[in-house]
């Protein structure tokens, strides 16, 4: 499986104050606006550069303005609030793509780290899965503790 996939497939979504997701839900609406207005001429995905969260307070057209400038763009000029409203439609269907992800994601998780527990046991290791520490201080709290079994021949291999 590509490393990438498991990345994906365990990441954990984290819940922040108020603010703070009124901020990102400003920055998706507006990657998004980006990306539908430029498929408009041309369609493929495009893509913003990373930048600071701050270039996300100023308002949408603002963003697209600001954006269109420092690309040699001309501005946007169509209805500004149909594409707030396209860009806010395709925000709910992509989290709604996520949900399968999100409900399998502990189960998904536990499978690799028992996985590769089974594997150290297999190559001579006594092996135990557990947590370090609670969920609400890190989601990724599993641990794999591993010695080398008593009296087994050889150095074991590690996975």
């Amino acid at each position: 499986m590509d490393a990438d996939i498991l990345r994906v497939a365990t990441r954990e979504q984290v819940h922040a104050g108020a603010r703070r997701t009124r901020l990102r839900a400003a920055e998706l609406q507006a990657r998004i606006a980006w990306d539908l207005w430029r498929r408009q001429s041309e369609d493929r995905h495009h893509a913003l550069p990373a930048m600071s969260r701050t270039a996300f307070h100023d308002d949408l057209a603002s963003f697209l303005d600001a954006q269109a400038d420092a690309m040699g763009l001309p501005r946007y000029a169509g209805d500004l609030g149909a594409l707030a409203h396209a860009a806010d439609a395709r925000l709910t269907t992509v989290r709604a793509l996520d949900l399968p992800r999100v409900a399998a994601r502990r189960a998904v998780e536990l499978w690799i780290v028992l996985d590769r527990a089974l594997a150290m046991h297999e190559a001579g290791w006594d092996v135990s899965v557990g947590t370090f520490c609670s969920p609400s201080a890190t989601p990724r709290n599993l641990a794999i503790k591993a010695q080398r079994t008593p009296g087994s021949l050889g150095s074991p291999r590690t996975p």
